[in-house]
């Protein structure tokens, strides 16, 4: 691709944009960004373009006819495609690309992409660990943080880019070819976004798209409908799951006994999980998907194991805080799905009290019920869909609702007891109280630790001081 003197419009002005950005002007590009989001809730990205010639219009609807007079755009994930300047656009024949799309152009090394709607930065991280300590370079980036435009000039430092990527970075895909594909579950997500459950399961499995019969395809084989929506693709599959004997002959990967064995391409493999850290059967599976994808890649069977048994998991993922008073606090606050939940409530065989709620993305609670019903002593909701997960939940376990995440943390904590868990797995996502999910999982984390150091004044009887029973 050619930029040179091209006029290029970037969509969006978040970490994606501003990443792209100097990368075109660099490339001798025309540039011009934009972004309906204020200059202020803005202003920490847009210092990284100080110095960087390019022309800014932030704070106001998208200049519509700006889209129709430049040779490309490069629109960001956050920003939906089917918007009125993007049909005009494209009505023009402008071509309209994302940075995954626009990075994956100018690098020649192979390609690991891991989607999936739960797991995605877990299993990402774990791979780039499998293939390190195997002394295989790569790159590890895309969805997870690291904008995939960085490995552009350094690709010569790494053997393989393993790149997480989303349903809205798969959008705008055209010729995005990974050697190696991961496609670890689907599950209802992001109706706010998409009209259906079927349009999103489509952008997923753009993942498939441009691979040819030399390429792998790392398939969750527990999951009917990912078998049944990969039917028909070119690649080599390389199947994981459970070791159910109706289908085990299909698995290359599979339990048994406190063994993951993968029957790979040099024979059976054994690999123990009894120093594998984290909690959940979801954490096993996703272990599974990382030893078949690094091992396709190379990596060594010593070097997989040592990467995850000292692998200690990510922050806001099942993330365990701290024990007081005989009760395990967990920051799940990644958790913005039915389907995470499920998992995040399967892991736990004591009672829980399960703080939820957030912004409403439009899922079906109900899909809960009956893992709420054997494991959840309450459920303490907040936030904009807190009175529809209580309709969902409110006949089958005692809910409260609370104004703030602290009044939730409190109120769970004044209700447990010794042996419980309280467990932040929201079920939505953080945007009508928080930044992100990480400011909710990080304020989630200093409330509890306040539990434990309370306010000293208390101690000398000024205020109240709650008596634990």
């Amino acid at each position: 691709m050619d930029l040179k003197g091209k006029k290029v419009l970037v969509v969006g002005l978040a970490k994606t944009g501003t990443a792209v950005i100097p990368f075109l002007v660099g490339r001798g590009a025309r540039v011009m960004g934009v972004d309906e989001k204020s200059r202020e809730s803005l202003e920490s990205d847009l210092k990284s373009l100080e110095g960087i010639s390019c022309d800014l219009e932030v704070g106001h609807p998208f200049p519509s006819k700006i889209f129709e007079q430049v040779d490309l755009i490069v629109v960001s994930p956050g920003v939906p495609l089917e918007r009125e300047p993007f049909d005009r656009a494209r009505a023009k024949g402008i071509s309209i690309v994302g940075e995954l799309e626009l990075a994956s152009r100018f690098l020649k090394k192979p390609i690991l992409a891991i989607t999936g709607t739960n797991g995605k930065t877990t299993t990402t991280t774990l791979i780039g660990e499998m293939l390190r300590k195997s002394n295989i370079r790569c790159f590890v980036g895309g969805n997870i943080g690291n904008p995939l435009i960085h490995a552009i000039g350094s690709e010569s430092e790494f053997d393989w880019i393993v790149v997480e990527v989303s349903s809205f970075q798969l959008e705008s895909i055209q010729t995005f070819r990974p050697k190696i594909a991961v496609l670890l579950n689907l599950a209802e997500d992001h109706l706010d976004r998409y009209p259906s459950v079927k349009e999103y399961f489509g952008a997923k499995l753009r993942l498939f798209s441009n691979q040819q019969a030399s390429d792998d395809a790392v398939l969750n084989g527990d999951e009917p409908i990912v078998l049944q929506e990969t039917s028909q693709i070119p690649s080599r599959k390389f199947l994981f799951g459970s070791q159910v004997p109706s289908h085990l002959a299909l698995l290359e990967a599979f339990f048994r006994g406190e063994n993951i064995v993968f029957r790979g391409l040099q024979g059976e493999e054994t690999y123990p999980l009894k120093d594998f850290r984290l909690v959940g059967e979801h954490n096993r599976s996703n272990l599974m998907a990382a030893i078949v994808a690094s091992r396709l890649a190379g990596a060594t069977l010593p070097g997989i194991i040592q990467a995850y048994q000292s692998f200690q998991g990510l922050e806001h993922r099942l993330e365990y805080v701290t024990t007081l008073s005989g009760i395990d606090f967990y920051n799940d606050s990644k958790a913005t799905t039915v389907d995470s939940v499920l998992q995040a409530l399967r892991s736990f065989e004591r009672p829980v009290l399960w703080i939820a709620g957030g912004k409403d993305k439009g899922l079906d609670y109900s899909l809960l019920r009956e893992i709420v019903r054997k494991r959840v002593r309450k459920a303490i909701l907040m936030g904009e869909a807190a009175p529809r997960i209580r309709e969902e939940m409110g006949p089958i376990v005692s809910t409260v609702l609370c104004s703030s995440l602290e009044e939730a943390v409190v109120k769970a904590y004044e209700e447990a007891h010794s042996g419980d868990v309280v467990l932040l797995s929201p079920a939505c996502s953080s945007y009508d109280m928080f930044k992100n999910y990480e400011e909710r999982g990080d304020i989630f984390k200093n409330i509890v630790r306040r539990l434990g150091h309370p306010d000293p004044r208390h101690e000398r009887g000024e205020g109240s001081r709650r008596v634990r029973k």
